[in-house]
């Protein structure tokens, strides 16, 4: 038997990252996934004394501590996957950069897992776009898909069925209000306004999000945030159309 473990946003915090998962006995063949914004590849392209090994550092620790499959979903505070550093390379079928032994897995990809298929779309708006622009914090104009992106993902996937969906955000209509900052501005929704239309055009089991900062289950819906979510997949089993 396999695990998968699904957890949200980490923001290079590996201390919290290592509360979350300390009980779970991780072995080599587990598979650990971050739902965005893990922080692990967010000063490569920026350049400040004493950081341009950061991300190289924090990488290489996780590793040591970590013994099981690192796969990592596009988030918006880091650098986009497309951009970085590293070795192009395959996971689970899907296409991935590589670095340092963990996976950071391109959007419209499809991981199968032992006979499981989990579709992989990340990215989402930064609302604090702007503050990290004026105090030149990191920010990358590429942090939601491109509208062309959008159409090659969405010409692929239409009318398929997947087992599972790891998303950084979610669809606009079931974005947990709850969770949502109040702003002068209404924030830009493409990214959730595109997996709106992806949610409407599948077929799908469960869907896994990060990016809020909350832990909620609403129907198929799950949100992470410090809660990891156990998948328990046997080697044997086959993929569901």
């Amino acid at each position: 038997m396999r695990r998968v473990f699904i957890t949200g946003d980490i923001h290079c915090d590996l201390t919290d990252l290592f509360d979350r998962v300390k009980n779970l006995n991780l072995k080599k063949e587990d598979v650990l996934i971050l739902l965005g914004d893990s922080g692990l590849e967010y000063y490569s392209f920026f350049s400040k004394p004493n950081l341009s090994s950061w991300d190289d550092r924090v990488q290489k620790r996780l590793r040591e501590m970590i013994p099981s499959t690192i796969i990592c979903v596009q988030g918006n505070h880091e650098v986009p996957f497309k951009e970085m550093h590293g070795n192009d390379s395959r996971i689970f079928g899907a296409s991935a950069k590589e670095s340092n032994g963990i996976y950071f897995v391109h959007s419209g990809q499809v991981l199968y897992i032992d006979g499981k298929s989990f579709l992989v779309i990340g990215g989402a708006y930064s609302i604090d776009k702007e503050y990290r622009q004026r105090k030149n914090h990191p920010y990358w104009e590429g942090e939601e898909l491109s509208n062309n992106e959008m159409k090659e993902i969405f010409s692929k996937i239409r009318g398929k069925k997947f087992n599972y969906v790891l998303s950084h955000t979610s669809p606009r209509s079931v974005m947990p209000e709850e969770a949502l900052f109040d702003l002068n501005e209404e924030p830009e929704n493409r990214t959730e306004n595109f997996l709106e239309i992806v949610k409407n055009n599948i077929e799908f089991d469960r869907w896994f999000c990060g990016h809020f900062h909350i832990n909620k289950t609403e129907n198929k819906f799950n949100f992470l945030s410090d809660k990891v979510e156990t998948i328990v997949l046997s080697k044997n089993q086959e993929l569901s159309d």
